[in-house]
């Protein structure tokens, strides 16, 4: 199995790299995060830099940090796997407003094949999770949400990718809801 060059690390060493920043800062610890990182298993994982942000909740809720890892790899050859893992974090020491914070949160994970490394993708399989209920907790940590597509019988003459779209509308902010196209992963050969 061959990749693509584009791999980072998973969106979970972003929050690592948030509480360590202080500490960085400070002269206190120093760190080195790989360029190049894989997932569980011999998974590609997509970059974190566009599967990451900071949602501003109107009112007194508190503002909520969202990243997501969008991963596939062939499991022993014979599978392709699509997974994104939605990392969340409240962004404040205490939770004022304990109302509902997202009318609603989904996930839309799927697992794309193509022809050639520059062809269309197709999808064939897809999976839509519904974390409405988890992000309106009155404490939400950064436990890990796992959207998995099936698995699909894995093809190695084909280029395979995970993708992933989040759709979410926060409660209260007029808006409506918002569609959040995350980076997908490196292809797999």
């Amino acid at each position: 199995m061959s990749t693509s060059a584009r791999t980072t690390p998973p969106a979970c060493r972003v929050f690592a790299a948030l509480a360590t920043s202080a500490a960085l800062a400070a002269g206190l610890i120093a760190i080195a995060i790989p360029a190049q990182a894989l997932g569980t298993a011999g998974e590609l994982c997509a970059s974190t830099d566009t599967n990451f942000r900071e949602r501003a909740l109107p009112g007194a809720k508190p503002d909520t940090l969202v990243a997501v890892d969008v991963c596939g790899g062939a499991a022993n050859g014979i599978e392709f796997q699509a997974r994104a893992t939605v990392h969340r974090q409240i962004l404040v020491d205490q939770v004022v407003d304990k109302s509902e914070r997202f009318a609603s949160f989904k996930v839309i994970t799927r697992a794309e094949m193509r022809t050639t490394a520059t062809s269309a993708d197709t999808v064939v399989a897809s999976k839509t999770c519904d974390f409405t209920e988890q992000f309106n907790k009155d404490w939400v940590s950064a436990t890990d949400l796992s959207c998995q597509a099936p698995a699909t019988r894995f093809n190695p003459a084909a280029w395979w990718s995970s993708d992933t779209t989040v759709t979410y509308d926060i409660e209260g902010d007029g808006k409506g809801p918002t569609t959040w196209q995350l980076a997908g992963s490196s292809l797999v050969h």
